[in-house]
């Protein structure tokens, strides 16, 4: 029988193919914390740290729960586009982006199309060789279709001896989540 993967099936495949023993992974966008928690098996199973960044105090006390308050996460409450002010946020194996607003609040909280840029800049050059970005993209609310109008502009500049870029979106289907693939395949 056939089956078309899902939106987390696709993402959590290349997570699996960049994702290294002894890696630092980052959660930009921590929000109900659903990608954390499947970042902090893999990394427990990997010896692997962890971040998970939230502009939202309340995403950050909503993932703690889902996994617990045992030291292994450094929960950041600051904006993902401020990597640079992290240097603990080097030789990342994987920045993981899960962009729009927090499911069941408020969604005049959105991550924004030039922050989300900015912040995807910083993460090509903290990410290792090897490493990666995956990025769920929705275009259900204005600012999400302005975030995919511009990183679809971006990834088309990046250079391909470089970066390994792909967009997957599923056609036949109404708003539907678009998923951003970006490895890092050497150094310029």
């Amino acid at each position: 029988m056939y089956s078309l993967l899902g939106v987390h099936d696709l993402t959590k495949l290349f997570i699996h193919e960049v994702v290294q023993k002894g890696d630092l992974l980052v959660d930009a966008t921590v929000g109900n914390g659903h990608d954390t928690l499947f970042l902090f098996k893999l990394a427990q199973d990997l010896d692997c740290r962890l971040i998970g960044f939230d502009i939202q105090e309340e995403a950050l006390k909503i993932a703690q729960t889902k996994i617990g308050s045992n030291g292994f996460v450094e929960w950041i409450l600051d904006s993902h586009e401020k990597f640079d002010e992290y240097p603990q946020i080097r030789d990342v194996g994987l920045f993981i982006y899960n962009l729009g607003y927090l499911p069941t609040k408020s969604k005049h909280i959105t991550t924004m199309a030039e922050s989300t840029l900015h912040s995807v800049e910083k993460a090509l050059n903290r990410v290792r060789v090897g490493g990666g970005l995956a990025i769920t993209c929705y275009s259900g609310h204005p600012e999400g279709k302005r975030e995919i109008l511009a990183l679809e502009e971006f990834t088309k500049r990046l250079d391909p001896r470089a970066f390994s870029v792909s967009w997957t979106c599923w056609v036949n289907r109404q708003e539907c989540p678009r998923v951003l693939l970006i490895k890092k395949m050497k150094n310029l």
